[in-house]
């Protein structure tokens, strides 16, 4: 092998579609051996070496020049394996025509990415006799690491390679939190659910004290229980959360904690910047919990931050000032028990949400969705801009308005036919009375009466007006019957009506679903109902169990529990008293009212349906 002209062979090689490879001879073999060891390379500060393919060929202690044609052009890397390491360093070069070269000499060990292929062509001492053949060959572009968008990954400006990459995981991650904090007030940052809970603003202090502390570690060098008085007594309560936190932590706005944030990430980003890949994987034989890495160090601290996001999401949709109702009473087995005021609000805000984030054609077209809310629940309207786009949010809005639709539509079918009575069962903020455009329509909405005034106050302070065609029928449903109510509010018992009762079945038990459910079948023929039921868990896909699960945890936290589920055959079962039922499952929805969009809005999974049924 040493006999080989390693400059010759340079440009014998000058392929622009492959490698140009160029080793030394093996040093190192002693009495015929050879070590099985297997050479590895890394590229210089903010570049990569691709992949490339073939079996790699095995080799020690070597010397290396490699050219390689890459995204950027060709590059030249050239490397030394000594003492059981591998090193290198780099300088740039400008030749005469602006092109950028790099040349190579021996230096400070790194860590290997992949398996490089090469072939033994060379000799030692003459590889650097056609280090300038190989640059006139190797023409490179400037690094070029990248910047935002945040949701690219990718060796950051001013970093070095591996700690870039952490640093674009660390900017994605608190630009997540950060985007959940709009129109938070002093009051919800201190607001707790229970006595064992973390407020929003104690984990957000948390968030920070957690770069303090790992930067002590990690950039001074100190004990952990060794950091200074000064530090401990401003950070300890955020660190250590719980009485502490809680007693410590509170009275402050928002911009103190934006603050903290702030200062602590940017001392982090700064000290990282001075920092090599090296010290990045340097192993501390001395933590605690064994043998680490300051990168493992600090992706705990990505890691944290990743966790501690999710409880804060879960603070926000409890806080009292995005679920500011009246005080009512909740009866298990009511007519309408699932259409207490937090869901009910719920609801008005995704039909809201849909009139002003969703593109054209709206699915279902409500002017009166958004003012009906008015300046009370702006904020919560906005803070629900911030999801908008999750699959989560995505399917459940399109469930709302499809519902809502579909209801409607089957109400034109009948108001055609002579039908003039509509009954909301559950009502909660709907608007389908304000938007009525069957003149001789009449329209009673169904709930507790707490419920209503809500409702009312609502209409009023927003400068609506009560139609003339619109009933309110409260109904207190421990000591009042609904067809009593009814009849007092001047529903004719006697004649053909249609029902919606949407977003309440899976709330009931399954007594009060059946005697609701004989109360409409009572009703003359050419009367209908048009309810949605949730599929029982055994009949969902694996992919849709956590959507569900996520759910039903989040309703239960708020006293409105998912309680009945059916299956299609169950369901049929339940309507015999009822001639004609026509049962829309998720594809049978969205081919009706989502097809044809550009924007992938459409219901997901099969996890509801909605029936209508005739008498």
């Amino acid at each position: 092998m040493a006999g080989i002209n390693v400059l010759s062979s340079c440009k014998k090689r000058k392929d622009e579609e492959g490698i140009l490879r160029l080793l030394a001879d093996d040093t190192s073999t002693q009495n015929g051996a050879q070590s099985p060891r297997r050479p590895r390379v890394q590229a210089p500060k903010g570049r990569h070496i691709p992949a490339q393919g073939g079996d790699a060929k095995r080799a020690t202690n070597i010397r290396i020049a490699l050219c390689v044609k890459g995204g950027g052009g060709w590059r030249a890397f050239f490397a030394r394996r000594a003492a059981g390491t591998l090193g290198y360093r780099t300088q740039k070069r400008e030749s005469p025509e602006g092109a950028t070269y790099r040349a190579a000499t021996i230096g400070r060990p790194f860590r290997a990415l992949f398996p490089l292929p090469l072939a033994l062509i060379g000799s030692v001492r003459m590889l650097h006799s056609c280090v300038e053949d190989c640059f006139r060959m190797t023409k490179v572009s400037e690094p070029a690491p990248l910047g935002e968008p945040l949701s690219v990954f990718g060796p950051r400006e001013g970093f070095s390679p591996q700690i870039g990459i952490f640093v674009s995981q660390l900017n994605w991650m608190r630009h997540k939190v950060l985007s959940r904090l709009k129109n938070l007030s002093q009051e919800d940052l201190d607001w707790l659910p229970d006595e064992r809970s973390n407020s929003i603003g104690t984990l957000l202090l948390h968030l920070a004290a957690s770069d303090v502390y790992y930067g002590l570690n990690t950039f001074d060098g100190l004990p952990w229980a060794r950091y200074p008085e000064e530090v401990v007594n401003r950070w300890e309560p955020a660190m250590k959360l719980g009485d502490l936190g809680r007693n410590w932590i509170r009275g402050n706005d928002l911009s103190f904690y934006l603050s903290a944030l702030t200062e602590t990430r940017e001392h982090t980003l700064s000290e990282f910047r001075r920092r090599d890949d090296e010290w990045f994987m340097a192993v501390d034989l001395k933590w605690g919990w064994g043998p680490t890495n300051n990168f493992c160090k600090w992706f705990h601290v990505c890691e944290h931050e990743s966790h501690h996001i999710g409880q804060i999401d879960l603070l926000i949709k409890q806080l009292p000032s995005r679920n500011v109702v009246p005080n009512q009473d909740v009866r298990e087995d009511s007519i309408v028990a699932g259409k207490a005021s937090r869901t009910a609000l719920g609801v008005a805000i995704r039909r809201a949400s849909h009139q002003v984030h969703d593109s054209s054609p709206l699915v279902l077209n409500d002017p009166i969705a958004v003012p009906i809310l008015g300046e009370v629940y702006r904020a919560a309207l906005e803070a629900a801009a911030e999801s908008i786009g999750e699959e989560s949010s995505i399917a459940m809005r399109a469930l709302l308005v499809a519902r809502n639709r579909l209801a409607e539509d089957k109400l034109a079918e009948a108001v055609s036919r002579g039908v003039k009575q509509y009954v909301l069962l559950g009502a909660g903020l709907d608007t389908f009375a304000h938007r009525n455009p069957h003149q001789n329509l009449r329209v009673f909405e169904v709930d507790h009466p707490a419920t209503q005034q809500w409702k009312r106050n609502l209409v009023a302070s927003s400068g609506l007006r009560e139609p003339s065609t619109l009933r309110y029928v409260p109904v207190d449903f421990e000591r009042q019957q609904v067809s009593v109510q009814l009849e007092e509010s001047g529903l004719d018992l006697s004649a053909p009506t249609i029902f919606a009762w949407l977003g309440v079945v899976i709330y009931l038990t399954r007594p009060a679903f059946r005697s609701t459910l004989a109360f409409i079948a009572s009703f003359r023929n050419g009367s209908g109902v048009v309810f949605d039921y949730a599929l029982p868990r055994h009949a969902l896909p694996s992919a849709e169990l956590y959507a569900r699960d996520e759910l039903a945890s989040r309703v239960e936290s708020i006293g409105e529990p998912f309680r009945l589920f059916f299956t299609p055959s169950e369901i049929r079962q339940e309507l015999s008293a009822f001639q004609l039922i026509e049962d829309f499952d998720a594809p049978m929805l969205n081919e009706r009212y989502f097809s044809n969009r550009s924007d992938g809005f459409s219901l997901r999974g099969r996890s509801a349906n909605i029936v209508c049924a005739w008498r």
